[in-house]
């Protein structure tokens, strides 16, 4: 399961958006994994990002960031700082931001398909010398 701490944010204007998540993390004897990640849902779903790293055992102060494009139709973030439970050990987070960054770029536009070669027109028969 997971646990840790979430902020939930509500706003029409996230949808089209890259969003950066950056916080700091300490791991103190974590057995499992701490991390951060950015959920973003819309009208037609849920996007989640792949966590960028998890940090366990004795990690010292980290920064860590994770980037998500966000559909469209994005009308609410949910920002996690969370680790895997149940797990013996002690997570700390700190300075944790979400914040905008751009528009979402447009996607690659398809390279041009060569068109097929015209195929030869077959030649009539001449039926009279036949």
């Amino acid at each position: 399961a997971r646990c840790g701490v979430s902020q939930v944010v509500v706003n029409r204007n996230f949808g089209g958006k890259r969003v950066k998540l950056t916080a700091w993390v300490k791991t103190d004897s974590l057995i499992g994994g701490a991390y951060v990640k950015i959920y973003g849902h819309g009208q037609y779903g849920m996007r989640q990002g792949i966590a960028p790293k998890r940090y366990g055992l004795n990690t010292p102060w980290t920064e860590t960031t994770q980037i998500l494009d966000l559909p469209p139709d994005t009308y609410e973030v949910w920002v996690w700082c969370l680790y895997t439970a149940p797990n013996r050990g002690i997570v700390y987070f700190d300075d944790v931001k979400l914040e905008v960054v751009g528009n979402v770029p447009p996607p690659p536009k398809e390279p041009r398909q060569p068109k097929p070669p015209k195929a030869p027109k077959a030649q009539k028969a001449d039926n009279a010398n036949n």
